[in-house]
C-alpha cells in the first residue's frame, strides 16, 4: 500500500520524516544535494490537499539534512500526495482516529448510533487516491444512518396518490371511451371499461427509489468492508426492513427530490439517500470526516446522563444574542456555548474542544498555549452570563479528549473584587465504553463543589 505518511488525529508534532527517506522513495531521479529544495517544493505543491485534512507541515534543517514534521487536527481521512514534477499521485497521506483500535471505526459507529448524530463524509472531487479502495472511507457510516432513518419510516404510513389503469365492469373515474369504442363489438368486452383512477398507495415511485438506495446500503453493510460487530448490530434492522419492503420493487434513481410537504422522517431519508447517490460509494476520492462536532454531541450526551442522575436541566447550543447597535461588520451577533447545565445550586457553562491538549500535557509549544488561551477566554466569557450563587465563585467545564477520564482544576481569582472563576479541565475519552466512568467523575466533581466553596 502506497502510504506517504500516517498520523493520528490530534497530534501536535509527529515523528520526523527524514528528507533522505522521502528522496529515496518518492524522488528517485533526484540528486542528494537537491533534496532540501525538492522537499520544500513537494510540500508547497501539496499544501491544498494537506489543508483539506487539517494537516500542517513543519520543515527543519536544510539540504540533505532536511526533515519534515506534521501536525494534525480534528479531521480523519486520506488525500493523495502529488509529484511536483509529473503532477501524478505518488502516495497517500493518511490521518487515522486516535482512539479507535485497529482502525475499524466501531467506536465511532457505537457513538453515532447512541446519540443519533448525522456524521458526514466529505469528498475532494478533484483528488484521486493512489491506493484506490485500500484507503476507502468508512462508507458504512452513511449506510447505517440511512438504515436507522428508514427503520422509522417503514413503521409509518407513507402513502401517495398514484394513477392506476384497470378494466372494470362499470364506468368509474376517467374512462377511456376510445378504447371502449374499439372493443365494444366483442361480446366479452361489451360491459368492460378501461378506467384510470387515483388511489392512495405505498407502491409509489419515491418508495421504490428509497428501496433502490436501501439495496445499495444493504450491500455495503453486508460486505467485508463493514466490521463484524457493526454487521451483527444492524442485522435485526435489515431483517425488519426487508420484511416491510418485501413487495416494493426497487427503482433506479440518480437523485431524490425533496419537497416542502415531505414529513420530517421522509426528508431525512431523502437527504441521506442523496449523499449516498452523489458519492455512489466511490472510495477512490480524497475524503475526510470532521470529528469535532461528533465530540461536542457526545459531551452533550454525557451531561444529559449526569442530569438524569443528579437532577437539573441541560440546555444544548443555546444562543446568547448581541442586541447592541455597533456599526461594525466584524462584531459577533451571538455566542453559543455547547452546554448550559442548570443545577439546583448554580448554572454551569460547558464547552467541548476536540483538541490535543490532554494528549500533550508535557508539551509547552506556543500553538498549544495560544489555543488554550482562546478556549479559556471563551469559556470565561460564557461564564459572565451566569449569576453568582450564594458564594462568590463560578464554575465552568472545559472538555478535551483523553485516553482515560480525569480532571484538574484551574482557579482564577480577583483580589480586588473578591471573586473566583473555577475552570475544570475534564478529560473525556471518546469511547462509549467509558461513558459510565466519565459520568461518575463529573458527579464526584459537582458534589464536591459546595464544600470547596464553603472552604
Amino acid at each position: 500500500m502506497d502510504i506517504f505518511f500516517e498520523i493520528e488525529c490530534l497530534t501536535e508534532r509527529s515523528k520526523a520524516f527524514l528528507g533522505e527517506e522521502i528522496r529515496k522513495n518518492y524522488l528517485k531521479n533526484s540528486q542528494k544535494r537537491d533534496v532540501g529544495n525538492l522537499i520544500l517544493k513537494l510540500i508547497q505543491y501539496n499544501k491544498e490537499n494537506l489543508h483539506f485534512l487539517g494537516v500542517e507541515s513543519i520543515t527543519e534543517g536544510s539540504d540533505d539534512k532536511v526533515s519534515v514534521y506534521f501536525k494534525s487536527g480534528q479531521y480523519i481521512g486520506a488525500v493523495p500526495i502529488i509529484s511536483s514534477s509529473t503532477g501524478l499521485p505518488v502516495a497517500d497521506f493518511l490521518v487515522t482516529p486516535r482512539y479507535v483500535k485497529s482502525k475499524d471505526f466501531t467506536t465511532i459507529t457505537d457513538i453515532i448510533q447512541k446519540i443519533k448524530h448525522d456524521l458526514v463524509i466529505e469528498y475532494k472531487k478533484d483528488s484521486i487516491l493512489k491506493s484506490n479502495k485500500i484507503l476507502e472511507p468508512p462508507l458504512f457510516l452513511e449506510a447505517i444512518k440511512f438504515v436507522n432513518a428508514l427503520r422509522q419510516l417503514v413503521t409509518q404510513n407513507w402513502n401517495k396518490f398514484r394513477q392506476v389503469t384497470r378494466l372494470l365492469n362499470e364506468p368509474a373515474g376517467n374512462v377511456d371511451w376510445d378504447d371502449y369504442a374499439r372493443n365494444e363489438y366483442k361480446v366479452e368486452r361489451r360491459l368492460k371499461f378501461l378506467c384510470r383512477k387515483n388511489e392512495l398507495s405505498s407502491f409509489h415511485p419515491e418508495y421504490c427509489q428509497i428501496k433502490y438506495v436501501y439495496e445499495l446500503c444493504k450491500k455495503e453493510l453486508l460486505s467485508t468492508n463493514t466490521p463484524l460487530k457493526v454487521r451483527l448490530n444492524v442485522s435485526n434492522d435489515l431483517q425488519f426492513i426487508d420484511k416491510k419492503l418485501e413487495f416494493i420493487p426497487p427503482m433506479r434513481v440518480s437523485a431524490m427530490v425533496t419537497r416542502v410537504s415531505d414529513p420530517p422522517i421522509v426528508k431525512q431519508c431523502k437527504e441521506i439517500a442523496n449523499r449516498i447517490l452523489q458519492n455512489k460509494f466511490v472510495s477512490s476520492l480524497a475524503w475526510r470526516v470532521n470529528l469535532s462536532e461528533l465530540y461536542e454531541r457526545y459531551i452533550q450526551y454525557i451531561f444529559k446522563l449526569v442530569s438524569q442522575r443528579y437532577g437539573g436541566k441541560v440546555i444544548n447550543n443555546s444562543q446568547l444574542r448581541e442586541v447592541g447597535q455597533a456599526p461594525v461588520g466584524w462584531k459577533l451577533k451571538h455566542l453559543s456555548p455547547d452546554i448550559i447545565y442548570e443545577t439546583r445550586d448554580e448554572t454551569i457553562m460547558i464547552d467541548a474542544k476536540y483538541k490535543s491538549h490532554l494528549y500533550n500535557t508535557d508539551s509547552s509549544t506556543d500553538s498549544l498555549k495560544e489555543e488554550h488561551r482562546h478556549d479559556l477566554h471563551q469559556i470565561l466569557a460564557y461564564s459572565s452570563f451566569t449569576k453568582f450563587p450564594e458564594s462568590n465563585q463560578k464554575t465552568a467545564f472545559l472538555c478535551y479528549p483523553s485516553s482515560e477520564p480525569y480532571h484538574f482544576k484551574l482557579k482564577y481569582n480577583s483580589l480586588q473584587r473578591d471573586f473566583i472563576n473555577r475552570v475544570i479541565l475534564l478529560g473525556v475519552p471518546f469511547d462509549l465504553g467509558q461513558s459510565a466512568k466519565v459520568v461518575d467523575e463529573i458527579l464526584m466533581i459537582i458534589k464536591s463543589l459546595p464544600s470547596e466553596k464553603a472552604a
